[in-house]
C-alpha cells in the first residue's frame, strides 16, 4: 500500500514539473515540448536551466 502511494507521489510530481517547465518555457518562447518532458522525467533539476534555453524561430 505504501509503495502504490509513493509511485501517486512521484508521477503527480513528476506532472507539475512538467507543467511548471512547459509555462515558463512558452512564456520564454522556447520548445515546450522538449521542456515539459524534462520536467516529467528529471523534475526540478531542469527548471535552472529552462531560463538558459534559447527562443525557438516558428
Amino acid at each position: 500500500m505504501e509503495q502504490v502511494f509513493l509511485w501517486g507521489v512521484t508521477i503527480a510530481a513528476s506532472l507539475f514539473f512538467a507543467g511548471v517547465l512547459y509555462l515558463i518555457a512558452a512564456k520564454r518562447g522556447a520548445n515546450k515540448n522538449f521542456w515539459a518532458m524534462m520536467g516529467f522525467l528529471v523534475g526540478p533539476l531542469a527548471l535552472p536551466f529552462v531560463f538558459f534555453a534559447k527562443r525557438t524561430n516558428v
